[in-house]
Parts: structure tokens; C-alpha cells; sequence
């Protein structure tokens, strides 16, 4: 038998070097230097289904742990406030209480006081102890904080004085006040009523009165 012998491929034939170069042309498209090793790594270093749902759930219990000890301290400062609400209720009410339990005591002493016979009492023994009430209803409030707005005599300030009249006056500076029809009284830093006051004024002709022209 003859061998059969595979022709040989002449490099010098142009037809057949430009096959080949074809051919290794699309090997080379079909795969790029390293792009199997490449997309190979890709696919490891993606995390897995189950991984992910893992993680997941993970954040989910990390998000109720937030919530609860959000809804705790929620609930804490809730009650703590109710707390101090009815702490600061109780207070004032033991306040109020040590005030009237004091005030019956004055109310006792003008019982009496309008109990006596002003026949059978001598008149200055009876406004003594009107006197002596006064006094002790002016203690109790003042231990309170109560103090009674100065004004006759001080210049007119409309944060603790209500002019209700004008008098002409040659003897004092404008804007004095001359007379006091009801006291003021404010309660430590606080007006509870200003003075109604009589308030001076340039007399006609004065010096005052010319200054001013």
C-alpha cells in the first residue's frame, strides 16, 4: 500500500496564510486574554442566594432591635413625664393647702371681730385688733411673695402705675405721682395690678411749663 501524504502547505502561498490568519483572528474574538479566567473570579466573588438572604435577614433583625429600644425609650419618657406632671399637681396643691390652712386663721380673727358688741367695746380697742388682722393677712402674703407697688411720691412708671388723673402742681417735678386711689401689688418679678395714681403736671406759667414751650 501507498501511504497517503497530506499536502504541504506552502508559506509562501497567500491564499493559504491568509486562512490562517482568519482563523486565529476568531479564536482570539471568542476568547480574549483572560477573559475566561476573568469572568470565572467574577462569578466567585458574587455572593451567593442564600448569602444575600442571610444579609438581609440579618438587617431586618437589626432594624426591629432599633425599634424596640426606640419604642422603649418612647415609653420611658412618656411615663416620666406623667410623672413629673402629677408631682408638680401634688406640689401645688400642698402649696395652695398650707395657704388656706393659714388664711383661717385671719377669717377666724374677723369672726370675732364682727362678733363683738361695738357698743359694749371701746372704739380704739376694736380698730386695734381690726389693725392687728390687717397686719397679719399682710404677713401671710408677703411670705408668699406678695409686695405692695410704691407710689406716691416716686415719678409715674407706667410698668407699675395707671394714671387716672392729671393735677397741675407747682411744688413737684412733672410726672410725679401725687396720690394714690387703689394700691398696686405685684408678685415677686410679676404685675398683678398696677396703682391707680393721681399724676402731676406743669402748672400754667411755671418754670416748668415754659421749659417745656
Amino acid at each position: 500500500m501507498s501511504n497517503q501524504q497530506q499536502p504541504a502547505t506552502d508559506l509562501n502561498d497567500p491564499i493559504q496564510n491568509a486562512a490562517a490568519d482568519n482563523g486565529q483572528a476568531q479564536t482570539d474574538a471568542q476568547w480574549p486574554d483572560g477573559a475566561g479566567e476573568s469572568s470565572s473570579t467574577e462569578a466567585n466573588d458574587k455572593p451567593s442566594g442564600d448569602a444575600l438572604l442571610d444579609e438581609i435577614d440579618a438587617l431586618r433583625k437589626e432594624r426591629d432591635e432599633y425599634l424596640r429600644d426606640l419604642q422603649r425609650l418612647q415609653a420611658e419618657f412618656e411615663n416620666y413625664r406623667k410623672r413629673m406632671l402629677k408631682e408638680r399637681s401634688e406640689m401645688k396643691e400642698l402649696m395652695l393647702q398650707d395657704v388656706i390652712t393659714r388664711l383661717l386663721d385671719v377669717v377666724d380673727n374677723l369672726e370675732r371681730a364682727l362678733d363683738t358688741d361695738p357698743a359694749h367695746e371701746n372704739a380704739e380697742s376694736f380698730k386695734s385688733g381690726v389693725k392687728m388682722i390687717h397686719q397679719q393677712l399682710n404677713a401671710l402674703l408677703a411670705e408668699q411673695g406678695l409686695e405692695r407697688i410704691e407710689a406716691v411720691g416716686r415719678p409715674f412708671d407706667p410698668r407699675f402705675h395707671e394714671a387716672v388723673m392729671q393735677q397741675p402742681s407747682a411744688d413737684h417735678e412733672p410726672g410725679t405721682v401725687l396720690a394714690e386711689f387703689q394700691p398696686g401689688y405685684r408678685l415677686k418679678d410679676r404685675v398683678l395690678r398696677a396703682s391707680k395714681v393721681q399724676v402731676s403736671q406743669a402748672a400754667p406759667g411755671s418754670e416748668n411749663n415754659e421749659t417745656r414751650k
